[in-house]
């Protein structure tokens, strides 16, 4: 499990260094406590206001954003998290971390507009 949390953060890192400046993560602030940014569109395009974590609690996204989540990502704070495709952290899932995952498209397809719950821990 460490290692596909380690090749994740190695994904992002290479995504958004080589596409540059439009992929960035927002940045993010450890003083407002674990959170996940959740966005309609890759590369942090379009995104809702950030959800407030509950540590190691499964957690069903908004209705709003159900299913239509593009990218994604959990603050330094928030730890690793595994998202999942049905709700209740049932069904498929993966694991990402900070500092993001800026397109579920390319890094997981199938997870692309069909996340509907997750948990975070440290």
């Amino acid at each position: 499990m460490q290692f596909s949390k380690l090749l994740n953060v190695v994904a992002c890192l290479a995504t958004t260094a080589l596409a540059g400046s439009e992929t960035e993560a927002p940045t993010e602030l450890l003083d407002n406590g674990p959170q996940v940014l959740a966005c309609n569109h890759v590369n942090f395009q379009d995104c809702w206001p950030r959800i407030n974590v509950n540590i190691n609690t499964c957690q069903d996204v908004p209705a709003s954003m159900s299913n239509k989540i593009s990218s994604i990502q959990p603050n330094a704070a928030a730890g690793a998290c595994r998202f999942f495709n049905n709700r209740g952290c049932e069904g498929p899932s993966f694991i990402a971390a900070f500092p993001c995952i800026n397109s579920l498209p390319a890094h997981y397809p199938g997870f692309n507009d069909n996340i509907q719950s997750f948990e975070c821990f440290h």
